[in-house]
């Protein structure tokens, strides 16, 4: 805040700034059971890990996550607590990934 202010952001425009990032934040947040969280970390561990294809007209088809980093991603989350066995972990991985690919691939 320090440092906007010694740009010369007003005391106001701060205020308004710092509540419209408060209502982000509120409108944002969702709750997560706990049986959930495993799965959910899995889940953006593998953001980076998306197969894709380009289509000639440059459009961007996404396919699938590739479960081919899964084994790392895990290992990453090995100290969690609340960890899923593999084969429910899957079946909720999947089932954020046909959710993902539903809105990654829409046209709207």
């Amino acid at each position: 805040m320090k440092a906007l202010r010694a740009f010369g952001v007003s005391p106001e425009a701060l205020a308004e700034a710092s509540a419209a990032v408060h209502a982000e934040r509120k409108r944002s947040t969702v709750a997560v059971w706990p049986e959930h969280w495993h799965a959910l970390c899995v889940f953006k561990g593998m953001a980076t890990q998306w197969r894709v294809h380009v289509c000639p007209s440059g459009a961007v088809l996404h396919q699938g996550l590739d479960y081919a980093a899964l084994p790392l991603v895990l290992a990453c989350c090995r100290g969690m607590e609340q960890r899923q066995p593999l084969p429910r972990l899957m079946a909720q991985l999947q089932v954020m990934e046909r959710a993902a690919l539903a809105r990654l691939n829409s046209t709207t």
